[in-house]
C-alpha cells in the first residue's frame, strides 16, 4: 500500500516536471486514501483493545470480582472502571456507523463491513466469543471468553489453555489489503473475512465498537454489547463495605472489625451501638457508608466536632438523636439529612458548619436548641414546620437565608435567635398568641433593615408583648389558610 502510494507520488512529480496541470484531482484521491487508512486503523486498533476490555469484564463475572470505582471519563463519551482485583478497563459508549454506498468504480459499499466480536452465555452458564452472531469456533469447539486458567496451568498473555484446548484465548484482528483478518494464536497465523471498507473509505462500518452503552444504578452496571446482550456486574463487595475514604476505614475497622481482616463487613457495622473515634479528625472527608451502622440510636457528643474536612455524611435511618456539639466546626459539610426517626437535636450540633446550605428539621422535633445553627453563614434556607415549640438562644445567629417563617406552634424565641443575620428582611410569625422573646433587643437585631409580619388578628397583643423591643417592627399580615 506504502509502495503504491510512493510510486503515485513520483509519477506525478515527473508529470509535474513537463508541463503544468491541475493536479488537485490526484491529491485529494491521495489524500482520501490516507485517511481511510489511518481512520481503518484506528477502528482497528479500538475493536482490538474492547475485546481485551470485554475479556476482562467477563474474567470478572466468573471469578466474582467487582467494581470499587466509577469515574466518568472528561470527554463524557465512557468510563472508567477499577476492579477490587486492581484491573481497570475504559469503556466507551458506541456509536451506530452507516451502510456503505455504491462508488463509480462498481464496489458496493455494503461489502465492507466491521465484524461485531461479542459474548454470549451458554446453556452451560458459561460465556464465549462470537463473531457476527454466529459461536466463534476453532477446531469446531466454542472459545471461552474469560481469561481462566486451563487444565495446563500455563498462562499466556491472551489467556491460558482449557479443558478444552481452546478456553480463554483472546481474538484478534487486523486489516490488511482493506480487508479484515482475524487470528485466534496471539498472531501467528490470520484468516480473512471480509472487506473493510466501501467506496469512500469510511463506509460499511457499522460500529466503532462492542459497546453500544454502559448504564448503572447504585449497586450495579450494566455493560450493554452490540450484539444486544448485557454484562452486569456489582459495583461493590457484598460482604465488605467499600469505604470511599481509607482514613475513615482505618478507624472502623480499629474499633469495629470483630474478625481482624483488615475489612469492616456490612454485618459488623450492623452491630455497632456507639460511634467514637472521630472527633477532631481533620482529615477524614467522607462517610456515607454510615448508612450501614443501622443499630446506631444516636450521634454521640461531638462525635464528629473539630472534623474540619467532612464534607459528606449519611447518617442511619435508625438514628433517633443527635447530641451536644455532634458536628460543631465542621466547616466544609455543605449537606446533611436528619433521618426522620429523629426527635432531638442537642445545643451547638451545627454550631460553626460555615459551608452548611442545606439541613432538613424532622417533624418530631420540637425544641430547636441554643446555638443549633449558629455561624452557619451559607444556611440561606430551612422549613420549620408546626410542632416546633421553641426557638433557643442564638439558634440562627449568623445564618444567611432573607427571610423566615415562625410556625404557629412557636411559643417562645430566644436571645439573638436570629443576631447578625444582615441578609434576612421578612420575618413570618404565625402564632395569634406572641412568643416570649428575650428581655435583650438583640432576638431579631440583624444589622439590616427587616420587618415582621404577625397575623393581623394579633397584631395589638404583638405590639403590647412586645413594645420595649419590636413594638415599631411589627405589621399586620393576612397568612392564609
Amino acid at each position: 500500500m506504502k509502495k503504491f502510494i510512493t510510486f503515485a507520488l513520483m509519477a506525478v512529480s515527473a508529470v509535474i516536471s513537463c508541463s503544468k496541470f491541475d493536479d488537485s484531482a490526484i491529491w485529494d484521491k491521495l489524500n482520501d486514501h490516507e485517511n481511510r487508512i489511518a481512520y481503518l486503523e484506528e477502528v482497528c486498533k479500538k475493536m482490538n483493545t474492547d475485546i481485551v476490555n470485554l475479556q476482562t469484564i467477563v474474567t470478572t463475572l466468573e471469578t466474582n470480582d467487582y467494581i470499587v470505582n466509577t469515574s466518568p471519563l472528561a470527554t463524557g463519551d465512557g468510563y472508567t472502571f477499577i476492579f477490587k482485583s486492581g484491573k481497570s478497563v475504559v469503556i466507551y459508549n458506541g456509536k451506530d456507523g452507516k451502510d456503505g454506498t455504491d462508488g463509480k468504480d462498481g464496489i458496493d459499499g455494503k461489502d465492507g463491513v466491521t465484524p461485531i466480536i461479542s459474548v454470549m452465555k451458554d446453556v452451560d452458564g458459561v460465556y464465549y466469543w462470537t463473531v457476527n452472531g454466529e459461536w466463534l469456533l476453532v477446531n469446531g469447539q466454542k472459545v471461552k471468553a474469560s481469561a481462566a486458567d486451563g487444565k495446563d496451568g500455563q498462562n499466556g498473555t491472551n489467556g491460558t489453555n482449557g479443558t478444552n484446548g481452546k478456553d480463554g484465548i483472546t481474538p484478534k484482528f487486523k486489516i490488511e489489503d482493506e480487508y479484515w483478518y482475524i487470528s485466534y494464536d496471539n498472531g501467528i497465523s490470520w484468516e480473512k473475512l471480509g472487506k473493510a471498507t466501501g467506496n469512500n473509505g469510511l463506509d460499511g462500518i457499522n460500529s466503532d465498537s462492542i459497546f453500544s452503552k454502559v448504564t448503572q444504578d447504585e449497586k450495579y452496571v450494566y455493560f450493554h454489547l452490540m450484539n444486544g446482550s448485557m454484562i452486569t456486574l456489582l459495583k461493590y463487595d457484598p460482604i465488605n463495605i467499600q469505604f470511599e475514604d481509607l482514613a475513615v476505614k482505618a478507624i472502623c475497622c480499629k474499633n469495629w472489625d470483630v474478625d481482624k481482616n483488615g475489612e469492616l463487613s456490612y454485618e459488623e457495622a450492623s452491630k455497632v451501638v456507639k460511634l467514637s473515634g472521630f472527633s477532631g479528625k481533620t482529615n477524614i472527608i467522607a462517610f456515607t457508608e454510615l448508612k450501614y451502622f443501622t443499630s446506631l440510636n444516636n450521634i454521640p457528643n461531638s462525635c464528629f466536632s473539630g472534623c474540619q474536612q467532612l464534607w459528606k455524611i449519611v447518617l442511619p435511618e435508625s438514628v433517633t438523636s443527635i447530641e451536644y456539639s455532634a458536628f460543631q466546626n465542621c466547616e466544609n459539610l455543605e449537606f446533611i439529612k436528619v433521618p426522620e426517626a429523629v426527635t432531638t437535636i442537642g445545643q451547638s450540633a451545627f454550631r460553626g458548619c460555615s459551608s452548611l446550605i442545606e439541613v432538613n428539621i424532622p417533624s418530631n422535633v420540637t425544641d430547636l436548641s441554643q446555638s443549633l445553627f449558629d455561624g452557619c453563614k451559607k444556611l440561606n434556607k430551612i422549613e420549620l414546620h408546626d410542632n416546633i415549640i421553641r426557638i433557643g438562644t442564638g439558634t440562627f445567629r449568623y445564618c444567611k437565608f432573607t427571610e423566615i417563617t415562625i410556625p404557629k406552634s412557636v411559643e417562645s424565641i430566644g436571645d439573638e435567635a436570629f443576631y447578625q443575620c444582615r441578609s434576612l428582611e421578612y420575618i413570618y410569625i404565625k402564632a395569634t398568641t406572641p412568643p416570649t422573646i428575650g428581655t435583650t433587643s438583640n432576638t431579631f437585631t440583624t444589622g439590616s433593615s427587616y420587618t415582621i409580619y404577625v397575623p393581623n388578628s394579633a397584631l395589638s397583643k404583638y405590639r403590647s408583648a412586645w413594645s420595649q423591643q419590636y413594638g415599631k417592627d411589627v405589621q399586620g399580615y393576612d397568612f392564609p389558610e
